[in-house]
């Protein structure tokens, strides 16, 4: 093994560590977190991040670039469809969740305003 093959090998290593330790702490967030939206920001971003870092790594050890080119699409649709998804997930939990004590502030509202909810008989 030359050294420049030790030094590609280490660096592969440590963006698998790194992609490891962010899907690590997505996998945590959702257990630890307090609210859904919480749970979904943490996750969409620590998943995609680690995706990512991750085929980094299994790029730089793959013997021919269609590994890595696969990799990189399926991180591109992964990156969207995650997106996309959370935006609807939170749209929904918005739209059903009950207001709670942070709900006026995640409205965009004052916090220790109102709910939009609270004595209006507005829909």
């Amino acid at each position: 093994m030359t050294a420049l093959e030790a030094v590609r090998l280490g660096l592969a290593g440590l963006f698998l560590l790194a992609g490891v330790g962010f899907l690590v702490a997505a996998a945590v967030a959702v257990r630890r977190l307090p609210d859904s939206l919480s749970r979904l920001h943490a996750v969409t971003k620590a998943e995609t991040a680690g995706l990512g870092l991750f085929l980094v790594g299994v790029a730089l050890t793959a013997p021919g670039w269609k590994l890595a080119l696969a990799g990189f699409a399926a991180w591109v649709a992964l990156a969207v469809s995650g997106a996309s998804a959370a935006h609807f997930i939170a749209e929904t939990v918005l739209r059903d969740e009950p207001a709670g004590r942070d709900a006026p502030a995640r409205r965009g509202g004052a916090a220790g305003a109102p709910s939009p909810r609270a004595g209006s008989d507005a829909p």
